[in-house]
């Protein structure tokens, strides 16, 4: 009897629910001792886990492969600069030899035509010396005169007094489009004829022979597309004379004289 009272007991007991050893439990105290239990599978831990290193190990790729693109985006730019800067050389290289080119083929053209043919006065060069004056440095085939027209002009000239200082504003402009830039160099030059012996007064400051420079290369540089705005300056002292007139003259890379203008200077404001 006793044995069989015991059994179901038992039988009970064994059929009870038990907790997995692996799972893990978590219990949280409250304020009146009161406290709740909660169980955490071990197999949700470690998909969680899993889960988490993935998650890392992936991040850490993204991060990787961001940098990598970010190092060789900065190397492009940096070789697109590079580039740039060489394009932009290499433009000024060619506009410079389009221009020489031009210059050549103007004076090839003038010494194929022959001495015979007379040239055909430009009513704008009246105020030109007839012969135009090479710098001392220039080559021997640039030092001669050009019979083609010049490829700039000089428009909008003002000779005016700003205090104590004689200011000649003017534009150099290229008459042979933005397509063909001019490049070369620009000297003004403010003479005394009436004084013996004459004077004569260089901006930019160079040596002079026979009021020519010496060396054309120490003039105003400029690479003209339009036109190019030029101001000189010089210094009147109270007993200083006003120049009687102002020599223009406009060399090309090469030396050549492309532009000789003499304006009169009289009734300076």
């Amino acid at each position: 009897m006793d044995d069989q009272k015991k059994t179901p007991a038992r039988a009970e007991t064994n059929s009870g629910r038990r907790p997995r050893t692996s799972d893990l439990t978590v219990m949280v105290f409250g304020k009146v001792g009161k406290s709740r239990t909660f169980r955490i599978s071990s197999r949700l831990l470690r998909w969680a886990a899993g889960f988490f290193v993935l998650f890392i190990l992936a991040s850490i790729l993204v991060f990787n492969q961001y940098f990598t693109a970010l190092r060789e985006n900065r190397s492009n730019l940096e070789a697109l600069a590079r580039l740039k800067a060489e394009m932009a050389g290499t433009r000024r290289d060619l506009a410079l030899t389009q221009n020489r080119l031009a210059l050549l083929e103007d004076a090839l053209r003038d010494r194929a035509a022959g001495p015979g043919e007379e040239r055909v006065a430009d009513p704008a060069d009246t105020a030109a010396d007839p012969e135009p004056r090479p710098a001392v440095e220039t080559p021997p085939e640039a030092s001669r005169e050009m019979s083609a027209p010049a490829p700039v002009e000089v428009r909008d000239l003002n000779i005016h007094r700003e205090g104590d200082t004689l200011v000649v504003d003017f534009k150099l402009a290229n008459i042979r489009g933005e397509a063909h830039p001019v490049n070369g160099y620009l000297h003004i030059i403010a003479m005394n004829e009436a004084a013996d012996p004459p004077q004569w007064r260089p901006y930019p400051k160079v040596a002079l022979r026979n009021g020519v420079p010496v060396n054309y290369r120490r003039g105003m540089a400029f690479s003209i597309r339009r036109f190019k705005n030029v101001r000189g300056k010089y210094s009147m002292n109270s007993g200083d004379e006003m120049p009687s007139a102002v020599n223009l003259l406009v060399y090309d890379p090469a030396g050549l004289l492309i532009l000789e203008k003499r304006f009169r200077v009289a009734n300076v404001p």
